[in-house]
């Protein structure tokens, strides 16, 4: 059975508590949604994406602990969680210990050829940079990305706005 939007106990339950920053005795109620919703399909997923983005705020502990419920209150069929985080020495590893983990991260060459591309196709490239700051763009920002596509090109992204600009 596939869902195509949220159940109304989900959604009823964000509305209820979107303001309730203070009050945190949401959490048990939360949790006893998502092990019902949960238990009604026959494979659940829940995908967490940047979940080192929430390390050392307040709520990361809730959520992990949370995680680590639905894994073990869920035992007709566990619900199969997939998280993205940068690689860490955190809570967030002791978390997911036994958890298969995947390592994916672009190579220079590739953030490189990306990056050389979008800079290429920006209508104002030939008149805003030379090849001698092109290089430098591209030297830099490869080697300051460490492996993630992501952050080198939101970093192209902004600095066009500040070169076509200035």
């Amino acid at each position: 059975m596939q869902c195509n939007s949220l159940p109304h106990s989900v959604s009823d339950f964000y509305v209820q508590t979107l303001k309730e920053v203070k009050d945190q005795s949401w959490y048990v109620e939360l949790r006893n949604i998502l092990c019902t919703v949960a238990s009604t399909f026959s494979t659940c997923y829940f995908v967490i994406d940047a979940l080192d983005e929430a390390e050392g705020r307040a709520h990361l502990p809730g959520l992990l602990e949370l995680l680590n419920v639905l894994r073990s209150n869920i035992t007709a069929r566990p619900p199969k969680i997939f998280a993205t985080s940068r690689k860490y020495e955190s809570t967030i590893q002791k978390s997911f210990d036994e958890a298969t983990v995947v390592t994916v991260a672009a190579q220079d060459d590739d953030l490189r050829t990306i990056l050389a591309k979008t800079i290429a196709d920006h209508p104002d490239s030939e008149y805003v940079l030379d090849d001698t700051l092109k290089d430098d763009i591209l030297v830099t920002l490869c080697a300051s990305a460490h492996g993630m596509c992501v952050i080198i090109l939101s970093c192209g992204v902004s600095l066009w706005e500040y070169s076509v600009i200035d």
